[in-house]
């Protein structure tokens, strides 16, 4: 179904190239006609030699100029890019007009004049008239397509935040976890003591922190890390849960509460009796991207309570919106083990 709708969509996309260069190629011949000796089908015809070259100047700019430079911001090589790139269509042009446009239809004027004598002000408003005018229409729909986005991204978040919110923050865990620190205040008091400051760094977090479009990954790592904390709480095995950060993360940013769910899903659906490790975790990060990797037997009620948590749905909507093209998510069932892999590309 998705080739079916691709295709037509790809034929539709087709279609109106052609009917916009087809547009253009006759309003050309038609103004050109209005000022010169000629009829309008002389013109027509005379400017086909010189059509493939406005498309091809017109596809070079908006389809790999623009993106790769212009809408990466990168506007001091964009302008020198499109300066040359102007420069090369004129002498290319001049060089048609000049050795085959001139002794096929104009014989009389044939290398008559110079070859570099031409009115390269006149050259440069042809040749780029078509370029700039598809140029805004390109940009015009990447604005409304940016806008649409932050649109969605926006509804995506209060949607997002309000079920990060009710996992995260509910009665269910401040009850168990207030009672695992009521039991140890009387059998240990600094334990007790670290627990409340760990669960009041996960409120304070939750609270202000993970409402911001970006926190530091290092602040997302010391959630994590509480967060574990906590439930190891009502583990016999302090290791039952393993987390390994390999890399330098210290400066990089990411949106917040990308890996909790997943955290949250491995705690929730985990064999709880399988032996330590039960549950690992790891977080690569380089310069390219950033791996999440999290790795948990698998329990018995790993369908069970279908409404707890963040759905995988949420996640993927979200992860869509943020890293448009620029992550990779893969979960799957390995021999009684669940795995998540998760990479977000930083460049």
């Amino acid at each position: 179904m998705d080739f079916l709708l691709n295709y037509k969509n790809n034929i539709v996309r087709i279609i109106t190239h052609i009917i916009f260069w087809l547009a253009y190629w006759t309003i050309y011949a038609f103004l050109m006609s209005l000022t010169g000796k000629d009829s309008f089908f002389f013109f027509f015809y005379e400017t086909t030699m010189f059509i493939p070259i406005d498309i091809s100047a017109t596809y070079f700019t908006i389809y790999f100029l623009m993106p790769k430079f212009l809408y990466a911001r990168r506007y001091v090589a964009f302008s020198l890019y499109f300066t040359l790139s102007t420069i090369f269509t004129i002498f290319l042009v001049q060089s048609i007009h000049y050795y085959i446009y001139l002794p096929w239809l104009h014989p009389e004027h044939a290398f008559k004049y110079n070859f570099f004598q031409f009115n390269y002000y006149y050259f440069m408003i042809s040749t780029n008239s078509v370029v700039l005018l598809a140029a805004g229409i390109k940009l015009t729909k990447y604005w409304y397509k940016d806008q649409n986005l932050k649109r969605q991204l926006e509804n995506q978040n209060l949607i997002s935040e309000l079920a990060l919110l009710r996992s995260q923050i509910n009665p269910h865990f401040l009850f168990n976890t207030l009672n695992n620190i009521d039991s140890l205040i009387h059998l240990n008091q600094d334990m007790a003591s670290t627990a409340i400051m760990k669960l009041s760094d996960i409120l304070r977090y939750m609270l202000y922190e993970a409402n911001a479009d970006k926190v530091s990954l290092e602040k997302e790592i010391q959630y994590i890390n509480s967060l574990i904390d906590l439930h190891s709480l009502r583990f016999s095995n302090k290791n039952f849960i393993q987390m390994v950060v390999k890399g330098n993360y210290k400066n990089v940013m990411i949106s917040p509460m990308l890996f909790v769910p997943f955290v949250e899903n491995a705690i929730k659906h985990g064999d709880k009796n399988c032996t330590a490790p039960g549950i690992k975790i790891e977080i690569i990060v380089n310069e390219l991207n950033i791996h999440f990797k999290i790795e948990n037997k698998i329990g018995n009620n790993l369908n069970k309570d279908k409404t707890g948590g963040i759905g995988l749905n949420n996640v993927r909507r979200r992860l869509e919106l943020l890293f448009v093209n620029k992550y990779n998510l893969e979960i799957k069932h390995q021999n009684n083990n669940y795995i998540v892999n998760l990479i977000l590309l930083t460049q």
